[in-house]
């Protein structure tokens, strides 16, 4: 569970600039377009958290 959280965790960090872009993209916004950025980014982070064990399957033990 913690090389999980660990790799999921590492993971989003290799995507802060994605974040950071969205997360930019909300400050500037206002009315109901800040609403619908703000669902989204909530809904990909959602979604890649979700994902993450199709996009990184578990490596066999046995592998060298």
């Amino acid at each position: 569970m913690k090389k999980y959280l660990k790799d999921l965790l590492s993971d989003l960090a290799e995507q802060i600039w994605t974040f950071v872009g969205l997360s930019s993209a909300w400050l500037v916004l206002t009315g109901s377009a800040k609403t619908v950025v703000g669902d989204a980014i909530l809904i990909s982070i959602f979604l890649w958290i979700a994902t993450f064990r199709i996009r990184k399957p578990k490596e066999d033990e046995d592998k060298e």
